[in-house]
């Protein structure tokens, strides 16, 4: 068992820094992807508790996916904003006035309400047409009457700069009450990837510097466009997208496939062939390392590239696990170089 200490619990009252140059304990344990168990069990654990402006309970009604809420909250609002200027994300972000920022595309919008594929497909053609691109959807909550006064009027003059759009099925007070609940608890996020018809894809930039990750995004926007050309996928009107992280210093992408339902034979083709490119693109690129580098096989092809990363890894695998006794299929295994 190794006990470990890091963070605030190792503070003696002076200025410090939870991460350091290289390797530090903080990124052992969670990193930019967590180890996956790939080190072991963690047994126990404290956490910082961010203060909850919100109410302490929601009179939600209705039954998965419509949930409803009679009204919005007092002091929250949620909104989702399209835009054309990619500067509308990083001016949220540095202005600090957003309690969560999500990079949701129309057609994830769709899936999170629909009941069945064909509403999702009604669904996702009309939020289209409302939209300029891609967006991300945001909640404000503000912990006083003026504290959210001065949040709003600052999205507002963000919006008239930028020239951001508001969907407005989202703006209604019911709808924007559902959209805030399911938010809140992350069931957007599974309704939006559990669709029959299929959804795919991922992250295929990890975390960096914004403009960084806004290139390799807008460069993966081509080998879409390709593979609905070809026919190999649907165009569901929508382009991957970058949201920001850490108050715009550092953004995430994703690119999302809507399978055409040819069968499980088609679908291998096509996610390999994204793989493939998305590998490539971020190796030659220099764009970093994806969160989806996972797998003995991924970091001995990202390692040479990066420092050789990947053998300081093993040597914190047999040390934090020596007798491995941790499955790390999905992490990294001990092997010998």
């Amino acid at each position: 068992m190794r006990r470990v200490r890091l963070g605030s619990l190792r503070s003696l009252g002076e200025w410090f820094s939870g991460d350091g140059p290289g390797p530090s304990l903080r990124g052992i344990i969670r990193g930019n992807t967590t180890p996956l168990a790939g080190l072991g069990v963690f047994t126990a654990g404290a956490v910082k508790i961010y203060h909850w402006a919100g109410p302490a309970t929601f009179a939600i009604e209705g039954v998965c996916p419509q949930y409803r809420h009679p009204e919005m909250p007092p002091n929250m609002m949620i909104r989702y904003l399209s835009f054309k200027n990619i500067e509308v994300v990083r001016r949220i972000g540095e202005a600090e006035i957003g309690y969560t920022l999500m990079g949701f595309n129309a057609a994830m919008m769709a899936s999170n309400i629909a009941t069945d594929n064909q509403e999702d497909l009604d669904y996702l053609k009309k939020f289209a047409s409302q939209v300029q691109g891609v967006g991300f959807l945001l909640l404000i909550v503000g912990n006083s009457v003026r504290d959210f006064d001065y949040k709003k009027r600052s999205l507002e003059q963000i919006m008239s700069e930028t020239g951001a759009l508001s969907l407005k099925d989202v703006d209604d007070p019911v709808m924007g009450a559902g959209f805030l609940w399911r938010f809140i608890r992350i069931t957007g996020s599974i309704r939006e990837t559990s669709r029959a018809t299929g959804w795919g894809g991922g992250t295929v930039g990890g975390s960096d510097v914004f403009p960084l990750m806004t290139r390799y995004i807008l460069h993966t926007s081509n080998l879409k466009q390709k593979l609905i050309d070809d026919g190999l996928i649907m165009d569901d009107f929508i382009h991957p997208f970058i949201q920001s992280i850490e108050h715009g210093h550092t953004g995430h992408g994703e690119i999302l496939i809507r399978y055409n339902p040819a069968g499980p034979d088609h679908i291998q083709k096509v996610q390999g062939m994204l793989s493939r490119e998305a590998n490539k693109t971020a190796i030659e690129g220099r764009f970093g390392v994806p969160h989806h580098v996972w797998s003995d096989a991924l970091h001995d092809m990202y390692g040479p590239h990066v420092m050789n990363y990947h053998k300081l890894l093993r040597k914190i695998k047999k040390n934090f696990d020596p007798n491995q006794a941790s499955e790390a299929s999905n992490y990294i295994t001990a092997k010998d170089e």
